[in-house]
């Protein structure tokens, strides 16, 4: 069974991308700093991120 040439390409080049995501700084463990901002509410009222430490968010 022959490998042909392209599929020789592709999978070097998904190996590539793959090991391309793995590498980088790690991520930020202090979260503190992921909340600190403050916006208005459609309302006008001013949200603090603050309120969400501790608790689960999705913004």
């Amino acid at each position: 069974m022959r490998v042909r040439r392209r599929d020789l390409f592709t999978l070097a080049a998904c190996s590539v991308t793959a090991l391309a995501g793995c590498g980088g700084e790690a991520a930020t463990t202090d979260g503190a700093s992921v909340y600190d901002f403050t916006v208005a509410t459609l309302e006008g009222a001013t949200f603090e991120g603050r309120s969400l430490a501790g608790r689960p968010a999705v913004l």
